[in-house]
C-alpha cells in the first residue's frame, strides 16, 4: 500500500477506517476469547441467593458499606471466604485488616468457621478456669475449646489458601498491591490458573507513600480510582472493599450519599452493596430480625444492591448475624420476601 503522503483525500480516509475497523475486528476477538475463559464465574455456594443474583463473581470492585457495627466487615469475610473455599473456584484469599490487627480477625475467622464464641479463642483461659473449676457447662466449654484449638490448626493449613495481612505488615496502598502481585506469582508458580481474592477492611483507612492530600475527598477520590484500576487492569481480581458511611442520625436506611468523603467510591464500584443491622440502630424495637420463642433476637444484615453492574438485580438480600460468633448466614428467600414486605410496607 502506498504511504499515506501519496494518498488522495478519499483514500486517506478510507485507509484511517480500514485501521479502525481491523482494531475493531481485534478488540472484539480479544473479548470473546476473555468472555469464554470467565466460564460461570466464581460461585460462592452457602450464599445461594447472593451466588444467584451476581450471576458468577469476576474481576471487579465490590464495596460494602455500613455503620460501625452494623457486620460489614462480617459480611465481607464470610462471602470472601465461601469464595476461596469452593475448590471450583481455585482462588487464593489475601485479607488486609486495616481496622483491626491480625490478633483480632484470627479468632474472629475460627468463631466463624466452628460456630463458637470469639472469645473462647481470643481469651481461652476463661474458659479453661470455668472447665476446671468444674462449672456447670464444662461440658460445653470444653467442647468449645477443642473447636477453637481445631479451628487455629485449621487455619495454619489453611496457608496454601489464604493470608492475612494487617496494619504490622503493611503501612501504605503501594506495599498492599506489592503484596497481591507477589502472592499471585506464587500462587500461578504452582497453577498458572489459580487467581486471589482481595479483601480491604477498610478502604478508608489506606494511606499512600510519598502522597499528599488537601482534603479527605482528594485521598478517597484517588484511593477508589487506584483500586478500582488494580482489580480491572493490574491485577485482574476480585476486590472487596469495606466502606464507613456517615453517622445517620435519623431513623432511616442508608443511601449512597452516605458514604464518607467520596462519591468516586460509589463512581467506580462495580457493586456497592449498602448494609442496614436494624438491631444494632434500633435495639429492642428493631422489626428486621428474627426473635426465638423466649423473645431472643438474632440481628439480620439488609444489605441493599444500590449500584450492580455485573448483574441485572436490583434488590435486597438478608442475612442473619450472630455476633458473638462472628457468624453470618444467607437468609431463606420466604424470609427475605417477609422482609421486603415489612421494609417497603413502612
Amino acid at each position: 500500500m502506498a504511504d499515506k503522503e501519496e494518498l488522495t483525500a478519499e483514500e486517506r480516509e478510507e485507509h484511517t477506517l480500514e485501521e479502525l475497523r481491523e482494531k475493531n475486528r481485534n478488540r472484539i476477538e480479544k473479548f470473546k476469547r476473555k468472555a469464554l475463559q470467565r466460564g460461570t464465574g466464581y460461585r460462592c455456594p452457602n450464599f445461594p441467593l447472593f451466588d444467584k443474583y451476581m450471576e458468577g463473581l469476576e474481576s471487579g470492585l465490590f464495596m460494602i458499606a455500613g455503620e460501625s457495627n452494623s457486620g460489614k466487615s462480617a459480611l465481607a469475610m464470610s462471602l470472601s471466604w465461601d469464595y476461596m473455599a469452593n475448590p471450583d473456584n481455585n482462588l487464593y484469599l489475601v485479607y488486609f485488616s486495616l481496622d483491626d490487627s491480625a490478633d483480632d480477625i484470627f479468632p474472629r475467622i475460627v468463631a466463624m468457621n466452628k460456630d463458637i464464641p470469639i472469645s473462647v479463642t481470643s481469651k481461652p483461659t476463661i474458659y479453661l478456669n470455668k472447665r476446671d473449676e468444674g462449672d456447670s457447662s464444662a461440658i460445653v466449654y470444653d467442647e468449645y475449646l477443642h473447636k477453637s484449638e481445631e479451628g487455629l490448626n485449621e487455619l495454619e493449613d489453611l496457608g496454601e489458601k489464604f493470608t492475612l495481612l494487617d496494619g504490622s505488615d503493611i503501612t501504605c496502598g503501594e506495599e498492599i498491591l506489592e503484596a497481591c502481585k507477589d502472592i499471585r506469582a506464587l500462587v500461578r508458580t504452582r497453577d498458572r490458573n489459580a487467581n486471589i481474592i482481595v479483601v480491604i477492611d477498610s478502604l478508608m483507612d489506606i494511606a499512600w507513600r510519598d502522597k499528599t492530600f488537601k482534603s479527605d475527598k482528594e485521598l478517597n477520590d484517588y484511593t477508589a480510582k487506584q483500586i478500582k484500576k488494580w482489580a480491572v487492569e493490574i491485577l485482574d481480581c476480585p476486590i472487596f472493599g469495606t466502606l464507613h458511611l456517615r453517622k445517620i442520625d435519623q431513623n432511616r436506611r442508608p443511601t449512597i450519599a452516605d458514604v464518607k468523603e467520596s462519591g468516586r467510591y460509589a463512581y467506580e464500584a462495580s457493586f456497592l452493596g449498602l448494609v442496614h443491622n436494624d438491631v444494632s440502630r434500633n435495639k429492642q424495637a428493631a422489626t428486621i430480625c428474627l426473635r426465638d420463642e423466649d423473645d431472643n433476637i438474632t440481628p439480620v444484615i439488609e444489605l441493599n444492591w444500590a449500584k450492580n453492574k455485573k448483574s441485572s438485580y436490583k434488590g435486597m438480600t438478608y442475612q442473619t448475624f450472630v455476633t458473638n460468633h462472628s457468624l453470618v448466614r444467607e437468609c431463606p428467600e420466604e424470609t427475605c420476601e417477609r422482609f421486603d414486605h415489612l421494609i417497603y410496607q413502612n
